[in-house]
């Protein structure tokens, strides 16, 4: 899926910035920390 298709899917929320003339992309946050989620963790915390 892109942007596009998770825009029309009400996913992802596109907020129309004046100033920067710009899309700006509004991620709810359940669905950034399952994104967050996904990427794999290169750190060790047990240090």
């Amino acid at each position: 899926m892109d942007v596009g298709e998770l825009l029309k899917e009400n996913v992802l929320r596109g907020i129309w910035d004046e100033e920067e003339q710009t899309w700006c992309v509004v991620i709810p946050v359940r669905i950034f920390l399952r994104l967050l989620r996904l990427i794999p963790r290169d750190v060790d915390e047990e240090d």
